[in-house]
C-alpha cells in the first residue's frame, strides 16, 4: 500500500514538473527580455536617410508626345520612340492606345504594360484632324 501511495505520488510530481516545463516553454516573454531584444536589434541596425522620390506619374498622349517624352514609357527606348513618330507621320494620328500595336517592336505583352502611362487626348485629336 505505502509503495503504492508513493508511486503515486511520484507519478503525480512527475506530471506537475511537465507542465511546469511545458508553461515555461510555452509562455510570454518577460518585458525585461523583451527590451534587450530590442535594444540588441536597435544597437545593429543602421538606419539610412532616404531622399523622397517624385513618383507622380502623368499619362503620355502618344499623339503629341516628343520623342524624349515617349521614352518615359516603359518598353520604349529611343529605337520604338523613333518608330512611333515615323508611324504617326505616316498613318496618322491614333484613335485609340491599342493603335500603338502597330509599331513594329510593340506587341500585346509590350502594350499591356505600357497602357495605363499612354493616352489619346480625344480633344487634341479632334483639333488636329479638323473637327
Amino acid at each position: 500500500m505505502v509503495k503504492k501511495i508513493a508511486l503515486e505520488s511520484i507519478t503525480i510530481l512527475l506530471i506537475c514538473v511537465s507542465l511546469l516545463l511545458l508553461k515555461s516553454a510555452y509562455s510570454e516573454p518577460s518585458v525585461e527580455s523583451l527590451k534587450n531584444e530590442h535594444k540588441q536589434v536597435n544597437d545593429s541596425t543602421t538606419v539610412k536617410q532616404i531622399e523622397p522620390v517624385d513618383i507622380t506619374l502623368q499619362a503620355i498622349d502618344i499623339n503629341l508626345a516628343t520623342e524624349q517624352e515617349l521614352q518615359k514609357i516603359s518598353g520604349v527606348g529611343e529605337v520604338i520612340a523613333k518608330r512611333i513618330i515615323e508611324d504617326r507621320q505616316q498613318n496618322g494620328y491614333y484613335q485609340t492606345t491599342e493603335d500603338i500595336i502597330r509599331v513594329k517592336g510593340i506587341g500585346p505583352k509590350t502594350y499591356q504594360k505600357m497602357r495605363q502611362l499612354i493616352v489619346v487626348n480625344k480633344r487634341n485629336l479632334m483639333f488636329y484632324l479638323g473637327y
